[in-house]
């Protein structure tokens, strides 16, 4: 009987070694973030970029001046359920467009395994990514300009209807 367990638990593995290999062969062909152009902004600007976040086109994440892509597909095992033990691999594709010239500023491509656990007991399935560590494309295309901040943006400051006029 032990004999048997122990079986088991060294084949509950394989299929998520053999994926992670897989992931790893994917990710040295074409993983990882590539920068063509960065973009220096002031700082209140560069703080909007995180005010979009909840817009209702995901391709205006980033602003109206920006055109984001993010992209997911299985690669590997479509079919299969990672709940019930069965591995996938995700290729992610994100990349970041100036809209005014339709440039290619930068681009990721990232691979994440989930699953390929032979037994999951009812938990979530093991999962793993690369290339590592993970890079923020945003941080990597967007840079703040030195000597500004917040406060020098042309952002009048606003009165409560409460407080009496100066005048």
């Amino acid at each position: 009987m032990i004999a048997v367990l122990a079986l088991g638990a060294v084949l509950a593995g394989c299929e998520r070694h053999a994926l992670d290999r897989k992931m790893a062969a994917l990710c040295a062909k074409d993983g990882g973030v590539k920068v063509y152009e960065t973009v220096t902004l002031s700082a209140s600007d560069y703080e909007a970029l995180g005010r979009y976040a909840t817009a209702k086109n995901r391709e205006d994440y980033l602003g109206p001046q920006f055109r984001f892509i993010d992209e997911s597909s299985v690669v590997i095992g479509a079919e299969n359920d990672p709940e019930k033990g069965r591995g996938q691999i995700i290729r992610s594709y994100i990349a970041i467009y100036r809209k005014a010239d339709g440039r290619l500023l930068a681009e990721s491509v990232s691979y994440g395994r989930l699953g390929g656990d032979a037994v999951t007991f009812g938990l979530h399935p093991s999962q793993n990514h690369c290339p590592k560590p993970r890079i923020s494309l945003k941080r990597s295309v967007f840079k703040k300009a030195k000597g500004t901040s917040v406060a020098d943006a042309s952002v009048k400051p606003t009165r409560s209807p409460l407080e009496p006029s100066p005048h």
